[in-house]
């Protein structure tokens, strides 16, 4: 399964290039397995067969914002983890809340207030994680022939 799960991602980054490449512009679709029963009788999938991810391709009606990306020391580590990579992390946080990406799309936690000082990916992606989400996946993946312990 997560051979083929890599697969998969590795044939989307491909795809994207591609559609970049000719002035394309795409979207990943994770939420895709929010309801994957639902997605695999949609597309009539059989057994040993399960929906990783989506993808839509289209001309942008408008520029899209670019983001800002993770900096190449805070995603490349040589011989060990190096752990010691907060200030990219950081400055990587504090670019995102200037793109005012977040505003409006707050991730609410029970017991925590809606709106922090500096709500940026930090704090959007710790909300988003600690949250119990898809948990019928393992079910679903079993119904579908994948033996999982």
């Amino acid at each position: 399964f997560l051979v083929a799960a890599v697969d998969v991602a590795i044939m989307m980054q491909t795809a994207t290039l591609a559609a970049e490449s000719l002035g394309l512009g795409m979207c990943y679709i994770g939420a895709i397995r929010n309801n994957p029963r639902e997605v695999i009788e949609l597309l009539g999938l059989p057994k040993r067969m399960f929906p990783i991810s989506g993808m839509t391709l289209g001309w942008p009606d408008a520029d899209p914002i670019l983001r800002p990306r993770l900096p190449l020391e805070a995603v490349l580590h040589w011989e060990t983890y190096n752990p010691d990579d907060e200030e990219a992390l950081l400055a990587y946080d504090q670019a995102m809340i200037e793109t005012g990406i977040y505003q409006g799309r707050q991730v609410p936690v029970p017991g925590k207030p809606e709106e922090v000082e500096a709500y940026g990916w930090l704090e959007h992606t710790a909300r988003r994680v600690s949250q119990p989400m898809r948990t019928h996946l393992r079910t679903v993946l079993r119904e579908q022939g994948f033996p999982l312990e």
